[in-house]
């Protein structure tokens, strides 16, 4: 059984028919090159390394390929592949700091998926794009339909009517005991 980002990607990667292109990974320019579709190859000899090998991009936690990359001296470095590739093939004139995935599926890291941006582009992102927490609750914690009639939205932050309703009834009964 697939799951639902599964579909997606492999939808995505079905209609997609640009030419994969190569360019050298920066900072490691004689020894990696990063593709248009999230490849990484090594290009330059070093011991114990093959050259034209496609490495392997085993993702993070958060599911974002990462590559080990060494430049010949021996010392490893860890290295997204969506940043190596936004720093070969994004100009980047405003000196954004985030590589961000347009459709928000952190493996897809094809050059039409990807731009540069702030984090706070990239959180907007993840909401307007169905995926954060918050915003697929249909529900409050007690358990209220969040519909157009019982939503209030106070400062960017769904509120639910009833809820309110009890909390203020509370409220006043707290506050007549004390009189």
């Amino acid at each position: 059984m697939t799951t639902l980002r599964e579909a997606r990607m492999s939808t995505i990667l079905e209609n997609d028919t640009e030419p994969e292109v190569w360019k050298p990974v920066v900072g490691y320019e004689a020894w990696y090159a990063v593709s248009s579709q999230g490849r990484v190859m090594r290009t330059g000899a070093a011991p114990g390394a093959t050259v034209g090998m496609i490495l392997a991009t085993p993702p993070d936690s958060n599911g974002h390929p990462r590559v080990n990359l060494s430049a010949g001296d021996g010392v490893q470095s860890n290295a997204w592949v969506h940043r190596m590739m936004g720093d070969a093939f994004l100009p980047n004139p405003n000196g954004f700091p985030v590589v961000r995935h347009l459709n928000d599926i952190p493996d897809d890291n094809r050059i039409g998926n990807l731009t540069w941006g702030t984090q706070s582009e990239n959180m907007y992102d993840v909401v307007t794009n169905g995926l954060h927490a918050m915003a697929n609750k249909t529900h409050c914690d007690r358990g209220h339909a969040f519909t157009e009639e019982n939503t209030h939205t106070y400062r960017g932050r769904r509120i639910c009517r009833k809820c309110v309703i009890i909390r203020t009834a509370a409220y006043r009964r707290r506050k007549q005991m004390r009189e």
